[in-house]
């Protein structure tokens, strides 16, 4: 049919509604590139899939079929050899993990859902890879302490570094002999170095590196030498935690790489899923069932509703290719003559 066939019976309206019934971005895609077949084997397979969609709903209501990201973007750029960050891998280890619990879900309830489970084939499964991404990224994409041994060790001395400097500034700040001398009894961080507030007119009496100042001026941020090395130590082991850090997101992403095609297909799989269960969404919220199909050039509805109407809809029956070719459709302006053929050709795609 032409474009403007399809929009004069508002099917584009129809598809719109559809689409927000959809939970991934790539269920959304085929929602819109959707468009009526005449391959009668195609429709009655769309059919049956929306029907057990439905089934679905009714029998197992708290199985989600989300709980997965839109990772095509992420794959594709782990493919091309690029670094992906820590939030990115994380999508991907949540895509997985919930391809597993569905691809499970209906390998368990094949003989209820043949139709879904047979599509769920195609979802792969990543135990390796999601074990990989589980271990090294926390929730939230912070990289664990045990991503890696080297990454455990460098944080332990970090952490350790960082207290003595701390602990060496406290004794600073809550000696008698300096109090005088600082603005605030507290320490501070300025340009990743730890620093003590000190009273501009007591700069030569604290012996350090100044590193910021007040908007004011009254305050200065001094590191006193004698945590200065301590915090050169610190800064070389932070250069090593970033370096550490970059080595274990490359070796992810290459494990991510190894499995793009297959991630693919996954994530196809799961947009696939998501269009029939948006179809069953829908067609639950219309109170719609399942037409019968017929080989032959006739139509029969019974009780047919427009489904773009609100509220209380007057529904339409109507027979076309039985005992007549040519049905003539007659009444007064806003008798419902409009609507009934919108109705009846939007039912027909």
């Amino acid at each position: 049919m032409k474009q403007r066939d399809l929009r004069s019976l508002e099917f584009d309206k129809v598809l719109n509604r559809l689409a927000n019934h959809t939970r991934s971005q790539i269920g959304k895609e085929l929602v819109e590139s959707h468009a009526p077949s005449k391959n009668i084997i195609e429709i009655r397979r769309w059919q049956a899939e929306t029907t057990e969609g439905k089934e679905l709903l009714r029998l197992d209501p708290a199985f989600d079929i989300g709980g997965w990201n839109d990772v095509r973007e992420e794959v594709k750029r782990a493919s091309r050899e690029i670094v992906l960050e820590p939030n990115e891998l994380e999508s991907i280890g949540k895509t997985i993990s919930a391809a597993k619990r569905i691809k499970k879900f209906f390998a368990e309830k094949q003989s209820l859902y043949p139709l879904l489970s047979q599509i769920s084939l195609g979802l792969g499964y990543f135990n390796e890879l999601e074990k990989q991404i589980t271990k090294a990224i926390l929730p939230g994409g912070e990289i664990a302490d045990n991503a890696s041994p080297d990454l455990s060790s460098i944080r332990r001395r970090l952490t350790s570094g960082r207290l003595q400097i701390k602990e060496r500034l406290d004794k600073i700040v809550r000696s008698p002999d300096y109090q005088k001398y600082l603005q605030d009894s507290l320490v501070t961080i300025r340009e990743g170095r730890y620093v003590i507030p000190v009273k501009q007119e007591y700069r030569s009496m604290i012996s350090g590196i100044v590193h910021d100042q007040s908007a004011s001026g009254a305050t200065i941020f001094i590191e006193p030498m004698a945590v200065v090395e301590a915090s050169n130590e610190v800064r070389r082991l932070e250069a090593e935690e970033r370096q550490e850090i970059f080595k274990i997101l490359t070796a992810l992403t290459k494990s991510v790489a190894a499995h793009s095609n297959e991630l693919a297909y996954t994530l196809e799989t799961l947009g696939q899923l998501d269009f029939i269960m948006a179809r069953a969404r829908y067609s639950d919220q219309l109170n719609a069932w399942a037409p019968k199909i017929s080989e032959e050039y006739k139509l029969n509805i019974q009780k047919g509703r427009h489904p773009l109407l609100a509220g209380e809809v007057v529904p339409i029956s109507t027979h076309l290719g039985i005992d007549f070719q040519t049905l003539v459709i007659t009444g007064p302006n806003t008798g419902g003559k409009t609507v009934t053929l919108k109705t009846v050709g939007l039912l027909v795609l």
